[in-house]
C-alpha cells in the first residue's frame, strides 16, 4: 500500500510541475490549493498558498531559461511530494481526490511523460522534430535522400 501511495504522490507532484509552463497552470494550481486546504482546514489561507505555488512556478520558469531546470524541478517536486504525502498520511481518504486531481491534470486523459523542459546543446545541422503525441512528416518534393549506390559490384557498400 505504501508503494501505491508513493506512486500517487510522485505522479501528482510531477503533473503539477508539468503544468507549470503551460496554460493549464492556473487550473492545476487552484485544484492543488483546494486539495491541500480541504485536508487541513484553517491551517493556511488560500491566497498565501496560491502565492507560494505561483512563486514555485516562477522558479521553474526562470530555471528553464537559466539552464538549471533539472535541479529546480527536483527541489520543487520534492516539496510538493512532501506536502501531498503529509496530507495523505493524515487523511488517507483523500487518496481518491488526489487520483481525481491527477486525472484532471493529465492532458488528453492519459499518463504524462513526466516533466520535460526542452534544453538542447551542441551544434545541430538538420531539422529537429519533437512532439508530445503522434507526428507525421512528409519530405518536400525533390528533397528525398539518395538510394543505394549504382553499380553491379557486390562489394559496393553505402
Amino acid at each position: 500500500m505504501e508503494a501505491e501511495l508513493l506512486a500517487l504522490v510522485t505522479a501528482a507532484a510531477a503533473e503539477l510541475a508539468a503544468a507549470a509552463p503551460t496554460d493549464r497552470w492556473h487550473g492545476a494550481r487552484n485544484e492543488f490549493a483546494d486539495l491541500l486546504l480541504s485536508g487541513a482546514p484553517g491551517s493556511t489561507d488560500r491566497e498565501a498558498l496560491t502565492a507560494e505555488l505561483d512563486e514555485a512556478r516562477a522558479e521553474l520558469l526562470a530555471a528553464t531559461e537559466d539552464g538549471d531546470a533539472d535541479e529546480v524541478v527536483a527541489a520543487v517536486t520534492h516539496e510538493w511530494r512532501r506536502r501531498i504525502h503529509r496530507l495523505l498520511s493524515e487523511s488517507p481518504d483523500m487518496a481518491e481526490r488526489v487520483r481525481a486531481l491527477l486525472d484532471g491534470l493529465r492532458p488528453y486523459g492519459g499518463p504524462s511523460g513526466g516533466v520535460v523542459f526542452g534544453q538542447f546543446g551542441g551544434t545541430q545541422y538538420d531539422r529537429i522534430y519533437q512532439a508530445g503525441r503522434d507526428q507525421v512528416i512528409h519530405p518536400a518534393a525533390g528533397n528525398t535522400p539518395p538510394g543505394p549506390p549504382f553499380g553491379g559490384d557486390e562489394e559496393d557498400e553505402w
